[in-house]
């Protein structure tokens, strides 16, 4: 039975314990959010303090009291007068597309030649002789030796057997576009047939008597000839063909003749554009009496004569490579890219022969302008090893009368600051005391608060009421208040070295983490900050007079110091100025040169 009832009162105390734990958890939930924040330590809302933002004045006391920066005792001697060194871009000139354009257009006139070579001449004359002829060059020499240099009637029979080849060669490249199958004979002279044309042995002949007479002699051997000829005969052994007409071969044979030579031996073609545009840039120069008319007419001759042999010895020797290379597409590449080259590489050799008076005026300019630098830097650099040493010696001037004037400001600082320094040092002692009265002061207004908050007596105990609930909150954080306070006032009192800068940040952190409403430290702070402010303030005023005296004092060296560089000065200016003469005169003549080729400076 004992059991039993001390069961019953554990288990209802247990219920109770749980009950009252419920409740009081809700009530800190519902009431918590209306106390004040865990970071006051005043139950009223602080009003308007002194801020606490006093600091030690004995770190700042010797702390670039006397100057604000050190002195810079340097001079700088003007650089020299130079004459600007400029020469035309020659590949923005258009007189260098001009160049390229004659050039262009002496390259077409052999491009446009080698092209219309016609490559069937030039097989059949590989064909009919046993010389190597692997370049137009070597067919040029060879055509000019039994055609151009050979008595006339070896010429004509030489042309006639080679227009016979010439056919052959037409005739076997109709054939093959017809879809035939076409062989030559192995050697140029076999007897009877010239083609196997589909595996027979075929003829060809270009005139009705030789027709006749092949017939005659070679019947069952089927022969391609002009369509006029195998129309007059009306033989089935005889076959038209419209590429063998005898006057078309042979004005392709003489067509190929002339352009093979036109390419290894191209004209001169007289470049009219360099011309125009030599003429027109040398008439400008003339209209602004800028140069002569000997001169004028110089420079275009030399314009003319050297974009034009420029561009033929360059079409001529370009022709060559690529015919070497490429046959005559390569020597029409060839010819046109060299022709072009030479254009604009005989611009460039006449531009250079033009300029040789200016480059010469540049270049006696330029050395004027080097060796009036060399003297002039010597100069300036013996100066300055000069002006190095007045600096070194009025720099340790300055340094000892500015070292005496910031030993002077920073005892009057250190004073200041001394004084200062003891009253935050005593406002920092007599922080556990303000403490002690946020403590009381803390007592005082618990009781005001919860005189106000209604309360069941005894009986809300042990059942509390809502009043009852909220009072316990309200407790709940001036207890937790007073423990803030309490902890720091032992911490406090543990700081072992109790200089004025660990005890004040020690205050600092403590009012920066925590807010509340005391009227006897609010006082006290305001009586500190208008003390750290006249400290600051007289500070400030001796740190300005300093500032002036050592300002004064540089201000005179300065001056003692100037008065010897400016000497120096001088004398390199009197040096500068007679090489500026010098190069003046120079200069002018180069001036002269460049507006007689049209070059700006």
């Amino acid at each position: 039975m004992t059991f039993v009832i001390i069961f019953s009162v554990l288990f209802v105390i247990a219920i109770y314990g749980v009950w009252r734990y419920v409740k009081a958890n809700e009530a800190q939930e519902k009431y918590g959010p209306l106390m004040p924040s865990h970071k006051r330590l005043s139950w009223n809302g602080p009003k308007a303090i002194v801020p606490f933002v006093a600091k030690p004045l004995a770190k700042a006391a010797s702390a670039g009291a006397g100057t604000r920066s050190e002195p810079d005792f340097t001079v700088t001697v003007g650089p020299m007068e130079r004459g600007k060194d400029v020469i035309a871009d020659f590949f923005k000139e258009p007189g260098t597309w001009a160049a390229a354009a004659d050039g262009a257009i002496a390259g077409g006139f052999l491009a446009h030649a080698a092209l219309n070579i016609d490559p069937h001449v030039l097989d059949a004359i590989e064909f009919s002789t046993a010389d190597h002829l692997h370049s137009l060059a070597s067919i040029d020499n060879y055509v000019h030796d039994h055609f151009f240099a050979a008595p006339i009637q070896s010429a004509d029979g030489w042309f006639e057997r080679l227009t016979g080849y010439v056919a052959e060669q037409k005739a076997a490249a109709a054939l093959e576009q017809m879809g035939h199958h076409v062989e030559f004979a192995p050697i140029a002279n076999q007897p009877v047939w010239d083609l196997l044309v589909d595996g027979h042995p075929v003829q060809i002949k270009e005139g009705l008597a030789g027709v006749k007479d092949f017939l005659a002699h070679h019947p069952g051997i089927d022969v391609f000839a002009p369509e006029e000829v195998a129309a007059a005969l009306k033989d089935p052994a005889v076959h038209g063909l419209e590429v063998l007409n005898k006057d078309a071969v042979g004005a392709a044979a003489h067509n190929a003749f002339d352009n093979v030579h036109g390419v290894i031996s191209p004209e001169f073609h007289f470049p009219f554009v360099t011309l125009a545009f030599s003429s027109w840039r040398e008439a400008k120069l003339l209209w602004k009496e800028k140069t002569t008319f000997e001169r004028a007419f110089k420079n275009v001759g030399l314009d003319v004569v050297g974009v034009g042999g420029g561009a033929w010895a360059g079409a001529k020797g370009g022709a060559l490579a690529g015919a070497a290379i490429g046959g005559p597409v390569g020597a029409a590449i060839g010819g046109f890219i060299g022709a072009v080259a030479g254009g604009i590489g005989g611009k460039m050799l006449s531009t250079t022969i033009r300029y040789a008076d200016f480059n010469k005026a540049k270049d006696a300019y330029n050395t004027a302008v080097a060796n009036a630098q060399s003297a002039v830097n010597s100069q300036i650099e013996s100066s300055k090893l000069r002006v190095k040493e007045l600096q070194t010696e009025y720099q340790q001037k300055y340094l000892v009368a500015r070292n005496d004037i910031e030993r002077d400001a920073r005892r009057q600082i250190e004073a200041v600051s001394g004084k200062f320094d003891n009253d935050l040092l005593s406002f920092c002692e007599r922080f556990p005391h303000f403490l002690e009265d946020l403590l009381m002061q803390l007592r005082r207004e618990e009781q005001e608060v919860l005189a106000v908050i209604p309360s069941s007596g005894p009986f809300g105990v042990l059942f509390p009421s809502d009043g009852d609930l909220y009072r316990g909150v309200v407790r709940a954080w001036f207890k937790r208040a007073r423990k803030l306070v309490k902890n720091e006032i032992r911490a406090f009192a543990a700081i072992e070295h109790r200089s004025v800068e660990n005890l004040h940040t020690e205050v600092q952190r403590f009012l920066r983490e925590y807010t509340f409403e005391l009227k006897s430290m609010a006082d006290d702070l305001g009586r500190v900050a208008t003390h750290y402010q006249a400290a600051q303030t007289e500070a400030a005023r001796v740190r300005d007079e300093a500032v002036k005296k050592a300002e004064g004092t540089r201000a005179t060296l300065i001056e003692q110091f100037g008065k010897q560089v400016t000497a120096m000065q001088e004398k390199v200016v009197e040096e500068i100025n007679r090489w500026n003469s010098v190069i003046s005169d120079k200069r002018d003549v180069l001036k002269k040169e460049a507006a007689a080729v049209g070059a700006d400076i």
